[in-house]
């Protein structure tokens, strides 16, 4: 009998593309990328193969969320303390995946 998989995370995941900068620090971008999906926990961040940083790491994100109504659309800048998870092979050429977890979660009124 095959075992379940369990998903432990505690945030509903979104599939949103997001322009993102992670950076050491305030000053020095490591890199820029864009999410694969976010939560209020943390997110997965497509990046050049050539920037990950390591495993355990503590990075600052800066990243800006889509907003939208009937009638204006704008980008909500977000800031945040997060630690690099794991890393992940992409099936894009050239580009990881970079699983960050947010320092505390965030509410960003995220929809599905």
């Amino acid at each position: 009998m095959a075992k379940r998989s369990v998903d432990r995370r505690l945030h509903k995941r979104l599939n949103l593309a997001c322009l993102t900068a992670v950076r050491a620090g305030q000053a020095q971008t490591l890199a820029d990328g864009r999410t694969i999906n976010i939560s209020d926990g943390g997110m997965l961040l497509a990046v050049p193969a050539t920037a990950l940083p390591a495993r355990g790491s503590r990075v600052e994100l800066v990243f800006s969320v889509p907003r939208s109504t009937p009638n204006t659309y704008m980008l909500e800048e977000f800031r945040s303390p997060a630690r690099v998870v794991r890393h992940q092979p992409l099936k894009e050429r050239g580009f990881s995946g970079l699983a960050l977890q947010f320092a505390k979660p965030l509410d960003m009124m995220l929809e599905a």
